[in-house]
């Protein structure tokens, strides 16, 4: 309960930082982390699972993440961590362009008619594997947070 009292007065603190300093939110972010107000409680992991299914022994593509602005330009470097590698093949992660999918009632949906920067995750099968195999992937954005990925591969 302490922690939870600790962690609303930070927050308080922040927005008035963010009141009084208008323009100046980097310094107050700044701040915020240096004094040590900003705790695990504030990062920002998002958890998902996919599933693709894909030829054996061809090399596809099997997840792609990206970083849009509103105007579809780059928000920033991302940085992909194989967490696990799949047990059955191979991946491969590289910089690409290709095609968004962004829900349409998503700011950023105009992006999907047209390439933009990308970082794509390629999936290669042990050459005559038929069957389910794993992988878990995690990526950074410059933004502080992190997607952790749970793929589920069908090779067929």
């Amino acid at each position: 309960m302490k922690e939870e009292t600790n962690m609303q007065a930070r927050s308080i603190l922040w927005a008035a930082f963010a009141v009084i300093f208008p323009g100046r939110w980097l310094c107050c972010a700044a701040a915020f982390a240096f004094f040590g107000w900003a705790s695990a409680a504030h990062a920002q992991t998002k958890i998902q699972n996919g599933e693709r299914t894909v030829l054996g022994d061809t090399r596809t593509s099997a997840w792609t993440y990206y970083h849009l602005t509103p105007d579809c330009n780059q928000g920033g470097p991302i940085t992909v961590r194989v967490l696990k590698q799949p047990s059955q093949g191979t991946l491969e992660i590289a910089r690409d362009r290709g095609f968004t999918n962004c829900a349409a009632d998503n700011i950023k949906a105009k992006c999907n008619a047209q390439e933009v920067e990308l970082t794509r995750v390629w999936y290669k099968s042990n050459a005559d594997f038929k069957g389910r195999d794993q992988a878990q992937l995690e990526a950074f954005f410059s933004t502080g947070t992190s997607i952790k990925t749970t793929l589920q591969i069908t090779v067929k």
